[in-house]
Parts: C-alpha cells; structure tokens; sequence
C-alpha cells in the first residue's frame, strides 16, 4: 500500500510499504518527495509499488548511476521529449555513460569520475573503436548527464549534481559561409524550374527555419497584412512519418513581415496553386500546406535540404547548405544596420544573446523595419528569373 500526503505547494510526500526487513524483521518504508501535481505523485507511488512486488526497487543509497540513468530515461526524458531527442538520449546513455559510468554508485560519483571520462572520449570514445568523439558530441553527452542528476537532486535522491563542478570540452564554432547577393541569384537561377524554387525562395527572404517552412499552411500567410506566422514546425523520427508540432519554445512562435517582392511572388504561387487543383477538381484550403509533396501531404525535411545542396552545386556554389540560407539574411539585415533586436525576433532566438553569440563577428558594434530593409539587402535579385507559368 501507499500513502500520498500534502506537504506544501506542489509538494507531496510518498509512504510504500516495502515488506519487512530480512534481518530484524522490521517493516520496511520507501519515502519519496514529488514536486508537481497529485497526478505525478500518484504516478509515482504506483511506479514504485509496481518496483517493490516484481523485486527491481533499488534503494537510494545503493543505486548506481547507471540504474539511475535508465530510470530516468524510462520515467522522466521519455514522456517528456519529442521521439527523435529520447532516441539520441538513449544512445548517449546505453552506448556511452552507462558502459563508462553507470557501474559507480549514485551517491559515490565524483567530479573526477566525469573528469576521466571526458578525456577518455576526446581520446578514444567512439563505439566502433576509430577514435576520438568530437567536443561537440561530448558537450552533447556532459547536457544529458547533468540533466539526470538534476532530476537526482530535485527528487532528493542525491544532494548535488556533481557534473556542474566539471568544464565539459567546448567545441570550436564552425562559422557558416552566408552567401552573396550574386550567390542567391544563382541559387534561385538553379532552382527556377523544380519545386524547390518557392520554398528556398521564402527561406531566403524571412531567415526561416526548415521545419517552420515545411509547416507553413495558408492560413499563415496575410498576404494583405504581409506577414506569416510560425506557430508550428514538421518533426520527423526514424520509426514515423514527419509529424507537425508545435516549436519547442515561445521564442519560436512569431509574426514575421514579407517584404513587397516575396508577396508578389507568393501571390503568384498561389495562383498557379489554386489552378492546379481546379483541374483536379479541389480547393485550395486554408489548411493546406503551402509547400507539400505531389498528393499535398507534409515534405520530407531531408528533401529540402538535399535539393539546396545539389542547386548550390549546380549553381557553382560549392559548400552551401540550406541552414546557410538562415544566416545569410541575418548577416545581410546586419550590413544594412539592423538591430540585434529585430534580427533575434525575426529568426526566432531564444535571446538577442544567442543572436549576438552566432553573429557578434559580424556586427559593427523595428521588425516592420526588417521588412523594408530585406527588400533593399536583396532588391533585383529576382530580375531575370521569368515568373513561372502554370
């Protein structure tokens, strides 16, 4: 049996009865405290009743990181990550920190345990024996350990996180190439005659990310007010079709202002789009995808990006990907004199330090503004590309 009792806000303390003690015959008591609704306590409670009568309950003091790892990704990353981020945790957990960390004690880990470890990854750490990881993917391992033993601390199983005394290897910054005025030119020259033309087109003028671009609908498109708005973006994982789902924070969710000639041009799709489908005998609704395979359900991400890279090349453009369509607007609304401001919420940053992180190296020292000045960084650009017949 358990007992679930109100200590507080959002604060609940859990009583399991766990038999009785084999060497003095005592009755013995799982406790716990829960931070959350009486729903997670409740969750909780009969997770570990579950634990106790198959024999898996592991006392705090006796768990080991890696029983702690595999509890956390069962009970806590799971339920609360998109498919395709629980699927790299659990790599990193089964193939990595569990064969090199899980067999110390929860409660015995120590800054130099993480210490050792990092080293050896940096010099030795690939499952198939051919070297070193890189820091970015150590990096990648240090965030999902300290969430763990976070998580740890916050459910009073240890009383610090320990990683956060430990500096995990900072990678060098790649910086990405943005192209030129000519460069985009080229790109769209490249893609005017394949259905890619329009999506890379959108992309370049609003600084769009892949997975808001691909789940544009036309009911975000004002093409009177000339603005869309991100609200959502296309996910995919290996074991489902690509999903749309809401971004993952608020920063993401944004009004973005088209310039004149990206409206002209999208009215002009549209057009052709809507007589598409009177041939086919449909409309064209407010919830279709703007940009979508031939039967109007959700593209790929990996076509998109693959189509950019083969037009670059075609175009002679050698090393260009479409996340460089992204930072090519940003480094051009800086060279016309754009605030950090403007730019940060026109891309959807988590903050204007994040933007002056990713492109302090190119700034000298509102958003119906950005509008104008993307017209101006980009004005010509579409002359000589004819406008596409139906």
């Amino acid at each position: 049996m358990a007992s679930i009792d109100e200590r507080g806000e959002n604060n609940w303390r859990i009583r399991v009865y766990a038999g009785r003690d084999p060497g003095t015959g005592k009755k013995r008591y799982i406790v716990e405290t829960v931070h959350g609704g009486r729903r997670e306590a409740q969750r909780r409670a009969r997770q570990l009743q579950t634990q106790v009568e198959a024999g898996g309950y592991v006392e705090p003091s006796r768990m080991t990181l890696g029983q702690y790892l595999q509890h956390w990704l069962t009970n806590t990353a799971e339920p609360n990550v998109r498919p395709r981020t629980f699927k790299r945790y659990k790599e990193i957990v089964t193939r990595h920190l569990m064969p090199n960390l899980g067999n110390i004690q929860l409660k015995q880990l120590q800054p130099s345990h993480i210490e050792s470890y990092y080293a050896k990854a940096l010099k030795e750490g690939r499952i198939d024996g051919a070297g070193a990881l890189s820091a970015q993917t150590v990096q990648h391992h240090a965030r999902v350990l300290s969430q763990a033993l976070n998580h740890a601390v916050g459910m009073e199983v240890l009383g610090r996180n320990v990683a956060q005394y430990v500096k995990p290897p900072r990678p060098k910054r790649k910086e990405v190439e943005p192209l030129t005025r000519d460069g985009v030119g080229k790109l769209l020259q490249a893609a005017y005659h394949t259905e890619f033309y329009y999506p890379l087109l959108v992309a370049v003028y609003t600084g769009l990310r892949r997975s808001e671009l691909l789940a544009l609908t036309w009911r975000d498109i004002d093409l009177e007010e000339r603005y869309l708005s991100v609200n959502k973006g296309v996910h995919t994982h290996s074991t489902e079709k690509e999903r749309v789902q809401p971004p993952k924070t608020d920063k993401s969710k944004r009004r973005v202002s088209l310039p004149i000639d990206l409206v002209l041009a999208l009215r002009h799709y549209r057009e052709t789009q809507e007589a598409i489908r009177d041939q086919l005998g449909v409309s064209l609704g407010p919830d279709d995808l703007v940009f979508a395979r031939a039967d109007g359900s959700v593209m790929h991400p990996d076509s998109l990006s693959k189509a950019c890279v083969r037009l670059a090349k075609q175009a002679g453009l050698n090393g260009v990907h479409l996340h460089a369509l992204r930072h090519t607007i940003a480094s051009m609304l800086i060279q016309q004199g754009e605030n950090t401001k403007s730019i940060s919420e026109r891309l959807g940053h988590s903050s204007t330090s994040f933007t002056n992180d990713v492109y302090g190296h190119l700034m000298p020292g509102m958003e119906q503004e950005t509008a104008a000045k993307v017209n101006v960084a980009l004005e010509g650009v579409l002359t000589g590309i004819p406008t596409p017949q139906v």
